[in-house]
């Protein structure tokens, strides 16, 4: 099993270098959510980049990490589309074929494979954003904004 890869704090902390950015690379001045995406995407691309940029911290989300970022908001649209259907028609719906149709045999929903698999790819890329607590244990941020006063007082 491959070791985990340790924060950049901590690494600056060892006295090693930290990471330079990416040639070229800059980060996303919230642009518009590409107008093809569906509406569940084009929402959940707003409410990322809203996200960060209130966070307090430098946006790590760079130009270069575009076509990531419409997969993880089409990921987050299909599992969002796939578990409405899931909610609204139940885990078990009525068989299609006819063998079906004459027992009245019900079958999976194929909406909770297309939600798992979904799932899947959803979790993979919020991995890869630093969107989950461990992934962005892994990450340096930045220094975080101060979210209220009780915080201020608990430091």
């Amino acid at each position: 099993m491959p070791q985990r890869r340790n924060p950049t704090r901590l690494k600056v902390l060892r006295g090693e270098k930290p990471p330079k950015p990416a040639a070229g690379s800059a980060p996303i001045a919230r642009p518009p959510a590409p107008r093809w995406m569906p509406v569940e995407a084009r929402r959940e691309w707003n409410r990322v980049l809203r996200e960060v940029a209130e966070a307090g911290r430098p946006s790590w989300i760079h130009a270069l990490d575009r076509a990531a970022l419409i997969a993880y908001c089409m990921s987050w649209s299909m599992f969002h589309a796939a578990a409405r259907d899931v909610a609204e028609r139940g885990i078990l719906v009525p068989g299609r074929s006819s063998a079906d149709e004459v027992d009245r045999r019900m079958v999976k929903n194929p909406s909770a494979q297309l939600m798992r698999d979904s799932a899947a790819h959803l979790r993979a890329w919020a991995v890869q954003f630093g969107f989950t607590p461990d992934s962005r244990a892994r990450i340096d941020l930045g220094p975080l904004k101060q979210l209220d006063e009780l915080e201020e007082i608990l430091d």
